[in-house]
């Protein structure tokens, strides 16, 4: 049978588990957000071929 305390210790550890996950699911937002931004560009090899065309264009 239940005692008043063990429910009282059984919605603590329910509380604390909730929070723990609500935790780890913020640092790992911060973590992705921090990587975004931390990420190089991609490399465009159209724009890139391009702008040797437009040098090699004005040099001749």
């Amino acid at each position: 049978m239940s005692t008043p305390d063990n429910l009282g210790r059984s919605s603590h550890l329910m509380l604390r588990a909730v929070l723990v996950a609500v935790a780890i699911g913020v640092l790992v937002a911060c973590a992705l957000m921090w990587w975004w931004v931390r990420a190089p560009d991609i490399y465009d090899p159209a724009a890139d071929l391009s702008s040797h065309a437009q040098q090699a264009l004005s040099l001749a």
